[in-house]
């Protein structure tokens, strides 16, 4: 197969018919993509940027300092605007997977349009209603939360600092854990006790004020049936007449 000579410029023609574009750089040392980027005109062309990021810039050096030049693949040309490039630039990223580009971010509206399982989406758009047969205690989590979180992670994001009396929420035996409206998880709460600082080595949200009069948890995941029960299933309604509810306690079963 000809190997044609890759352009150290874009303009004219070739620029006007591109127009946005998305874009794959390339390590000619082992043909793995390590970045994915949109623009137009020159800008695939403008990735020794440090701007970028560290990895990125490292990379290319390495590449360079091998004699070579990264090579530049074009994976959809002549879209329309940014906003078409940002779509498929984003799918793009996740085909590929964060952790295996050197992209700093996952890409424009991935939070709510990004790669997930159909089992997740049919969670999110047409969730089963839970019915709320044991004592427990709502747990609605917001920016602590987030797709991939470790177990630890979540346990910690779930299990304090919670602004309410640990006497009266001892009164119920399971702490439902959730986001947007659906269970994300269940504990099995022991008891509930002041907040402790040394309780969250996970969380870099959390200031000293943060643990003043609040109270947290101490448990573990639910048995299987149980947590098999609620997740993936809504509560909205239980929210519904709340507002910005941060917890709600449940029916006294």
């Amino acid at each position: 197969m000809t190997s044609f000579p890759q352009p150290k410029s874009i303009s004219g023609p070739l620029s006007d018919s591109l127009a946005y574009y998305v874009y794959l750089l390339i390590d000619p040392r082992d043909g793995k993509v390590f970045y994915v980027g949109k623009g137009k005109g020159d800008r695939c062309l403008q990735h020794s940027a440090k701007d970028d990021g560290v990895d990125k810039a490292s990379r290319i050096a390495a590449i360079e300092a091998a004699g070579l030049t990264p090579q530049i693949d074009i994976i959809r040309h002549g879209l329309e605007n940014e906003a078409e490039a940002f779509l498929v630039e984003s799918a793009v990223i996740d085909a590929f997977g964060l952790t295996s580009l050197t992209n700093i971010a996952p890409g424009h509206g991935v939070e709510k349009f990004g790669r997930t399982t159909l089992a997740e989406l049919a969670a999110r758009y047409m969730p089963e209603e839970a019915e709320v047969i044991h004592k427990v205690i709502f747990l609605k989590l917001a920016q602590t939360y987030r797709k991939g979180m470790s177990a630890l992670e979540l346990y910690e994001a779930a299990r304090g600092v919670w602004n309410f009396n640990p006497t009266y929420a001892s009164k119920y035996d399971f702490a439902i854990v959730v986001y947007q409206g659906l269970v994300v998880e269940v504990f099995r709460t022991h008891h509930w006790q002041p907040s402790d600082p040394a309780h969250y080595p996970t969380r870099s949200d959390l200031a000293p004020d943060n643990f003043k009069g609040t109270c947290e948890f101490e448990g573990e995941p639910a048995d299987q049936v149980v947590r098999a029960h609620y997740i993936g299933k809504s509560v909205r309604r239980c929210f519904a007449a709340g507002g910005l509810v941060f917890n709600k306690y449940g029916p006294k079963v």
